[in-house]
């Protein structure tokens, strides 16, 4: 099913800059399916350890962030606690709610647009909203080393896969300073964990002993 919209808010992420201010005008990398009943986009960029989900149809698009954090597995006054945390925080940020969803009752963040009515600068702002909510939500729930990994195992895949594509030393040490705003050292750690990884596939250490 071919729903127009999508096509402009496809070419909205992917067409932008790194030192862009509006997270939409940040250059995403999106992957697009496409379903009976609509369009999906997933877009992702190395600044955030999340991946999007743009749900388009002719009616409504809903943007979505799985935070992989599974609730399904843990004691009942646990749950219940998180549960009333992320209920205090829907209260917090306009235009984003926490929600359950699958057997494992996982938290996923959620925004619903008229696709109608989507223009840029709303689009815009549910994404920031979104991606607000996500951040409230690690540190309400002590989440921050774990968000901080994932974020880290993200950038390390973009570079692996920019120097499978023929980048140099120097040309990703310049975008890992200069477009992702990471310290010359982190970048050297980076970089160095990364042709360990391309040396010894499935061996190399945890990215865990990066941090600096």
């Amino acid at each position: 099913m071919k729903v127009a919209k999508s096509d402009l808010i496809e070419e909205w992420l992917k067409k932008g800059d790194d030192n862009a201010k509006k997270i939409i005008n940040l250059p995403w990398n999106v992957i697009r399916s496409e379903e009976e009943n609509g369009i999906n986009l997933f877009a992702s960029y190395p600044r955030f350890p999340f991946t999007l989900l743009f749900r388009i149809d002719n009616y409504n698009t809903v943007i979505a962030l799985d935070m992989k954090f599974p609730t399904d597995s843990l004691n009942v006054q646990d749950r219940l606690d998180i549960y009333r945390k992320l209920l205090l925080l829907n209260g917090e940020i306009p235009y984003s709610k926490f929600s359950l969803v699958g057997d494992d009752l996982n938290v996923v963040i959620v925004s619903e647009i008229e696709t109608s009515k989507v223009d840029r600068d709303m689009l815009n702002d549910r994404m920031e909203a979104i991606l607000n909510s996500a951040y409230k939500m690690t540190q309400a729930l002590n989440l921050q080393e774990e968000l901080q990994q994932v974020m880290l195992e993200n950038i390390v895949a973009t570079v692996k896969e920019k120097i499978e594509k023929g980048a140099s030393k120097d040309d990703v040490m310049e975008y890992l300073i200069t477009k992702l705003k990471i310290s010359p050292d982190m970048a050297e750690k980076i970089v160095e964990e990364v042709e360990k990884q391309m040396k010894q596939p499935g061996k190399s250490e945890t990215t865990e002993d990066m941090y600096v």
